[in-house]
């Protein structure tokens, strides 16, 4: 998609921060405004936007994507997801165990 914006900045609303792209604020697939709950998180969105080129790449938006599936996903589908990660509950793949970093294998 043709970059369509000059200026993304960060706005406070109710629940954290909105990243605004020309004074409009970003929204999801399903036409939510993207609340970002965290400041640092907020300006790490901020500089995926403001790095855009000419076009806008969705790879190079990797916050914007996890943020977006939180807020779009998650709730939608929390029972299913819970489900599917207790399954892995009584498996190594759940927690791996490492010797190294020796503080990592101690944990």
């Amino acid at each position: 998609m043709k970059r369509f914006y000059k200026v993304v900045t960060r706005a406070p609303c109710p629940g954290g921060f909105e990243i605004h792209l020309d004074g409009r604020p970003v929204k999801t697939p399903e036409g939510r405004i993207l609340t970002v709950p965290e400041e640092g998180l907020a300006d790490g969105i901020l500089k995926e936007w403001a790095a855009q080129g000419a076009q806008i790449r969705q790879e190079d938006l990797p916050l914007t994507q996890i943020l977006v599936t939180v807020q779009e996903r998650i709730p939608a589908q929390r029972a299913a997801l819970e489900k599917e990660v207790l399954a892995y509950l009584d498996t190594d793949l759940l927690c791996y165990r490492a010797g190294n970093p020796a503080a990592m294998g101690a944990r």
